[in-house]
């Protein structure tokens, strides 16, 4: 098994177009600990992506969107990310101790699956292990440890607390679980009780997740040809008046005017912790640069960026054409002003010819996209709303 994980790997390596998520997470957190240990131990730390999520959120980590810190340790393409913890322990602890609202659990476990999907539909592929441990092997662990602590070192006091209340946060894991289960991203359930089946049993479904992430062709379809020219419908550009303008006086009075609120505006939100993303798109010299700069003259550099956006490095290649976006997102209080944005991938790249998706898997990334950015904010999670 450690032979053929290794090899797996390194076949991985040479892949430029898929890379493997694993989520690891369970109601044995004894147990995580130790596949996670395990899985780097048989096989190549040098080639895995490992990030451990605890479920307390860091202050820097609440100015963001609650999905900010599992955007950054997304593995590039041609390697194996393990996430301990993952999008998955921190809602369920959140809802456990009353810190999140039924109505926000939900609003995160659609963002998780539409994540999920976006990821896969990427060339992302994602498997999640859940360790689960029977309430008898629970309880014997807890009182192992209450006997002898020197013994049962690594059982913490989160873990004698999880015991406590684990009547209360089984059925809660069970309906995550279940919700967000499906034939692209599973859910693999491993009982916990014995360590060397424990650990055959992640050992094989990672091997199992690897040799089907190679044996996809990773060869998306071309784009499909322009459709034949229909009747011509007027669109909302049809509906510009082009003619508009204003003469100079009553243009430097009105623009003071609205710099003078947006200012104050940009002051408010600093103060309530709101975060905003402003997008600028059109065509070259359409004026995108000039409407910029008039803004930001209303507010305090400290508090704004602004993001021009060209074409993609070779890291950001590497990685779901979002990931360049997320990683600019503003935190809490501050303003991040694109000019030009995701919206490139359906229109300069498709009218290019640089789009390698069929437009109808061009049109589903767009039906995803406020789930992955837009919708990324929500109350009782990540800090400021947005």
């Amino acid at each position: 098994l450690r032979v053929e994980l290794l090899n797996a790997q390194f076949d991985l390596q040479q892949r430029e177009d898929v890379a493997l998520l694993v989520l690891l997470a369970g109601d044995d957190r004894v147990g995580c600990n130790e596949v996670f240990d395990r899985l780097h131990e048989w096989m190549d730390a040098r080639l895995l992506d490992a990030a451990v999520f605890p479920a307390q959120l860091t202050d820097e980590e609440r100015a963001w969107p609650p999905f900010w810190r599992y955007w950054q340790a997304l593995p590039s393409r041609g390697r194996t990310g393990l996430h301990f913890g993952g999008w998955v322990n921190e809602p369920l602890v959140a809802r456990l101790t009353g810190k999140l609202g039924k109505r926000d659990l939900e609003r995160r476990i659609d963002h998780v699956r539409a994540l999920e999907r976006m990821l896969v539909a990427d060339g992302t592929a994602v498997l999640k292990l859940w360790i689960h441990l029977p309430h008898a092997e629970h309880g014997k662990r807890v009182r192992r440890a209450r006997r002898k602590p020197d013994k049962e070192w690594r059982v913490e006091d989160a873990d004698i607390r999880l015991f406590e209340r684990l009547d209360e946060a089984l059925p809660l894991a069970e309906d995550f679980l279940h919700r967000t289960d499906s034939a692209e991203a599973p859910w693999v359930v491993i009982d916990g009780s014995d360590a060397r089946h424990r650990d055959v049993g992640a050992g094989r479904a990672v091997l199992g997740a690897l040799q089907r992430t190679l044996a996809r062709s990773g060869a998306r379809a071309p784009a499909a040809p322009s459709p034949a020219p229909q009747d011509y419908r007027r669109g909302p550009l049809d509906e510009l008046d082009l003619s508009v303008a204003l003469p100079d006086e009553e243009y430097d009075e009105r623009l003071e005017e609205l710099q003078a609120r947006l200012s104050k505006l940009s002051r408010k939100a600093r103060r309530k912790g709101l975060a905003s993303v402003l997008v600028f798109e059109g065509w070259d010299a359409a004026g995108k640069g000039g409407c910029i700069r008039r803004l930001t003259a209303a507010m305090n550099a400290q508090h704004y960026r602004v993001v021009p956006i060209a074409a993609p490095t070779e890291e950001e290649l590497a990685h779901h054409y979002l990931w360049r976006f997320w990683a600019r997102l503003p935190r809490a209080g501050h303003v991040t002003i694109f000019d030009r944005s995701w919206y490139g991938r359906v229109l300069v790249e498709r009218v290019e010819g640089c789009l390698l998706y069929t437009s109808d898997a061009a049109d589903d990334a767009m039906n995803v996209l406020w789930a992955g950015v837009g919708g990324a904010w929500g109350r009782g999670g990540g800090g400021g709303g947005g």
